[in-house]
């Protein structure tokens, strides 16, 4: 089911926006003591287990940060008094709202950059047999929504695995590479609350992507075993990956929404990095005159991610209770059963919380800029670069329309853009293609794992079940400036 091209480019008119440059990446310090990575607390889906050994990474997040250091904001403290724990949720709001509106009117510039060594927490699926499938080797890099943890992923991918495996021409997927922002999950576990500080860019999260795949990813994709701490790469390597791409692999990069917004903007940056690119609902949008005084969405959206429940007796208890959820209990059972397992951990104070907490998943959705910065430069991506868009059948602005919001829903789950998917999916016309997924709303991953990834193998044999001619390289493509001198 195709979005039909209805309007043209000439009819949809957005206003200036100037994107931001990103700044360049430097050699982070060499610490003195190496964290780990929590431990995992389930063993992972028995299809992707079956076929892929897993292992789990860590890799310095970009340095310095976009962002200057400001001090965390105070968490909202619980009460059983409604009206306590609303002025607390309140407080925590207007201290997230007040350092952004100081980084939108410029009053932080004058701020050095955040030089804190913060950590990506990465998972990586490596194939057990050396080759399978026609083609060259493909890799899966596969980035989040906002406030759900890297494993979100996994079912759709055990689904697109297992149909893959019983394809009689499957795709050679070499490895899986799920991403992982430094303020979620696992990798919020590593990351002191306080170092992170009250500002985060989405920009940053591009910048941490290029990090890894320019001076982290190893080159051979078929290496089974990898050490915990992936080793930074020559300069001279990151260098030459910028500027001809990947030598041994065809680089698939996946984003849903925050993930889609932030890994558009990494293959604007560097092209020749990706092969192709899925975005599942991404949250981009048109620049608004009076955004960058108070958006109201942000605001309305981190007020809701900072009050939620984010803490339970037991992961039994939470599993139960969330089923009863008309938030949750839409979501496929693999999906749920997934966050559970994986989007929460033991508290020292006793039971189990959230790994994301609903403070940090609201820092996340103050942000503004790099949304409309992704939609504002979407239609110079590289038309080389195969593109499908993937989108929900019910955005939030449908849904609100029909009343089809459960009484008593969490609102952030029908959040996705209120500009028509007839704009969105044509910002880039070139080389494109699109689908909806009939029944879903924003979080397509959570909700239809199994249609999700029937359309990804779709789109995957299509591309890259055959044998393909190596792309010649542009020798007069100008090398980019990714890198500090």
């Amino acid at each position: 089911m195709l979005v039909p091209r209805t309007l043209s480019q000439q009819q949809f008119k957005r206003s200036p926006l100037h994107a931001r440059a990103l700044p360049p990446l430097e050699k982070p310090p060499q610490p003195e003591h190496l964290p780990l990575p929590p431990t995992p607390p389930v063993s992972v889906d028995p299809v992707i287990s079956k076929h892929f050994h897993v292992s789990t990474h860590l890799v310095p997040a970009a340095y310095p940060r976009l962002t200057p250091y400001v001090p965390a904001v105070p968490l909202p403290t619980f009460s059983k008094d409604k009206a306590q724990y609303k002025a607390s949720v309140e407080k925590t709001l207007d201290g997230i709202m007040g350092w952004r509106m100081k980084q939108w009117s410029g009053e932080l510039d004058h701020m050095p950059p955040n030089r804190n060594l913060l950590w990506n927490c990465i998972k990586r699926f490596v194939r057990k047999e050396s080759s399978r499938g026609s083609g060259s080797p493909v890799t899966l890099f596969v980035a989040h929504s906002n406030g759900f943890p890297k494993e979100m992923w996994e079912p759709a991918l055990a689904h697109l695995i297992a149909e893959n495996a019983r394809s009689a021409n499957p795709v050679n997927i070499a490895e899986i590479w799920l991403w992982e922002s430094i303020n979620h999950g696992d990798s919020a576990l590593v990351n002191d609350y306080n170092s992170m500080g009250g500002l985060y860019d989405w920009a940053d999260n591009t910048r941490d992507m290029l990090n890894f795949l320019l001076s982290y990813l190893p080159n051979d994709p078929s290496v089974k075993k990898l050490p915990t701490h992936l080793p930074r790469l020559p300069t001279k390597l990151a260098a030459s990956r910028q500027y001809f791409g990947f030598q041994s692999r065809a680089l698939a990069s996946i984003g849903h929404s925050f993930g889609g917004c932030s890994s558009l903007r990494a293959a604007l940056e560097c092209p020749q990095l990706f092969s192709s690119m899925v975005l599942v609902d991404p949250i981009i949008s048109p620049w608004r005159k009076g955004t960058e005084l108070l958006p109201e969405r942000p605001v309305r959206m981190a007020r809701g991610a900072i009050k939620r429940r984010s803490h339970w007796a037991s992961k039994e208890e939470a599993l139960r209770l969330l089923q009863q959820s008309p938030f949750f209990g839409v979501w496929d059972p693999a999906a749920l059963k997934s966050y559970v397992d994986h989007g929460m951990c033991e508290d020292p104070q006793g039971g189990v919380r959230l790994k994301t907490s609903g403070t940090l998943e609201g820092i996340v959705f103050s942000e503004a800029l790099a949304s409309c910065e992704a939609w504002h430069l979407a239609e110079d991506l590289d038309p080389s670069i195969e593109l499908r868009w993937i989108q929900p059948e019910f955005p939030m602005i449908e849904c609100v329309s029909t009343r089809r919001v459960p009484a008593g829903a969490d609102e952030r789950v029908f959040v996705s853009s209120d500009i028509p998917k007839d704009h969105m999916v044509w910002l880039r016309p070139e080389n494109s293609s699109n689908v909806i997924i009939p029944g879903s709303s924003h979080l397509i991953p959570h909700e239809k794992p199994r249609e999700l990834a029937h359309d990804l193998l779709g789109f995957y044999s299509r591309k890259y079940a055959r044998v393909r001619r190596p792309v010649a390289v542009r020798q007069d493509a100008p090398m980019p400036s990714l890198y500090a001198n």
